[in-house]
């Protein structure tokens, strides 16, 4: 079972599996658990980082165990009730409860050094004026909590502590044991609240006259108080960089506008000012219906050029983006960007009088292969409209494992060529767009997309041999269907 895991020597890691996996992570104040099967290229490759790693941090100080579920036999219970859908998939637990999806490196000195990170204290603590001035005056937002005292029980601190945890990799978190006016801050709060309180400070490079320099965080819940830090740590117009990006892409309850610019504080101050003011009235009127964010043109080149089809020219851009849909703000030489335009270019997408953008190879000339080629122009046509069941490989023509699997779908398609409702096809996913809900982290990810339920493509997890494909599909086709035995093909 764990051949591969064994050989390279796995006795720092812990073992866990159905039986023994709540009573075992219950007792780690924290834990990282890899959910892995046997047959992953990717687990293959990860293991021998995981177990250096784990034989690091068993000397470290604090310890951090480390522990892995595999997860098609004796972990396959938890791997359900865990929601995993892809391997390996690593997760950090904390006193028996899910803490945070790990997101760190995969190499054994990087899981080292952010498991560390996540074993320290995840708040600050602050004992004077000068310590929390020195907090604040920091060029990221500031989430502080005040309570009453050292070891009080509260809902609203528990909740403060889980949402630490679980942020503390994005976000700084600070707490006191005394309120705003005894440490000299009520002055710089629009409210002076009586009582425990948890505030998030803007720092003074994304702070705007426009803007409030503290906004409260009235939830209780460590679920709530997540969700509105991330809804308002970048205020009415957030500055999005590499390190805080996730978090406004992460937004799909509402669209995106982004604004492109030359985000030089110290060269372009006035100018970022100039448009982040003029952006922040736009934001006003519809910030119960879209956010909106400003970035770096030239940090984000590779974006505007690769997502957004825009060639880098020195003009500023703007763009909004929903549930994976694109548009962008075309601009002529009579009609150059100014605060009126961007104000229109947004009730021209409330109006829907903007076609999306759609990054798409050019339609396959000849597609009678057995396995179809789908385009980012042809996917709602071949996907999503027709009445077919299909099997969607998402490649990248670099991957080597995508080469290794061409042939099994080659084989799979032809076995299945009979069957006219089924549907084996394949899209290079670094070369078109594709729709929500579909998810590509990694090369080859494949999606089973049944014909009665087209808005609930399921990943396949399953193995990659023509066998595991056939019988999956089998098992899950709308119409069910049987092969021609051997002896009928002759």
């Amino acid at each position: 079972m764990f051949l591969f895991r064994t050989i390279l020597g796995t006795s720092d890691i812990i073992e866990l599996t159905d039986d023994n996996f709540n009573e075992e992570i219950a007792k780690h104040e924290i834990i990282l658990v890899e959910f892995f099967a046997p047959w992953c290229g990717h687990c293959k490759k990860l293991a021998p980082e995981y177990s250096s790693a784990a034989s690091k941090l068993k000397s470290s100080s604090p310890p951090v165990p480390l522990a892995n579920v595999e997860c098609t036999e004796l972990g396959k219970n938890v791997c359900v009730e865990q929601g995993i859908k892809g391997y390996p998939t690593l997760k950090i637990f904390r006193n028996g409860e899910f803490s945070a999806d790990y997101d760190g490196p995969r190499n054994s000195d990087g899981i080292v050094s952010y498991m560390q990170k996540q074993a320290a204290p995840s708040s600050l603590f602050i004992s004077s004026q000068e310590k929390l001035n020195t907090f604040i005056d920091n060029s990221e937002p500031s989430i502080i909590g005040y309570f009453e005292h050292d070891g009080s029980d509260s809902i609203l601190r528990d909740s403060f502590v889980k949402c630490s945890n679980k942020m503390r990799a994005n976000f700084r978190f600070a707490h006191a044991y005394e309120t705003p006016s005894s440490l000299g801050h009520a002055q710089i709060l629009p409210e002076n609240i009586e009582g425990e309180q948890v505030w998030l400070y803007q720092p003074v490079r994304l702070r705007s006259k426009l803007d409030a320099s503290a906004i409260r965080i009235s939830e209780s819940g460590p679920e709530e108080m997540e969700e509105f830090i991330i809804h308002n740590f970048m205020g009415l117009v957030g500055i999005r960089e590499p390190t805080n990006s996730k978090y406004f892409d992460d937004i799909t309850h509402q669209p995106q506008l982004i604004f492109f610019s030359k985000l030089n504080w110290e060269i372009n101050l006035k100018t970022i000012n100039y448009w982040r003011n003029r952006i922040i009235k736009i934001a006003k009127e519809y910030k119960s219906q879209m956010s909106f964010s400003m970035s770096d043109s030239t940090t984000y080149k590779g974006e505007l050029t690769n997502k957004f089809g825009i060639i880098q020219t020195e003009e500023l851009q703007a763009v909004i983006q929903n549930n994976g849909r694109k548009y962008v703000m075309h601009q002529d030489r009579d009609a150059k960007m100014s605060p009126e335009r961007l104000l229109e270019f947004v009730e021209e997408y409330f109006d829907g009088k903007i076609k999306a953008y759609l990054k798409s190879e050019m339609t396959p000339i000849d597609n009678t292969k057995p396995v179809k080629t789908v385009v980012g122009r042809t996917f709602e046509e071949m996907i999503l409209e027709n009445d077919k069941d299909v099997l969607l490989e998402f490649y990248a023509p670099w991957c080597g494992h995508c080469k290794s699997l061409a042939p099994k779908l080659d084989e799979l398609a032809e076995k299945l060529e009979s069957n006219s409702n089924v549907v084996i096809a394949k899209l290079d996913a670094t070369a078109n767009d594709f729709p929500e809900p579909f998810h590509v982290e990694g090369f080859p990810t494949l999606y089973w997309v049944p014909a009665d339920a087209k808005d609930k493509p399921v990943k396949y997890n399953g193995g990659r041999e023509v066998s595991d494909l056939m019988s999956y599909i089998q098992k899950q086709a709308t119409i069910p269907f049987k092969l021609p035995s051997k002896k009928n093909e002759l």
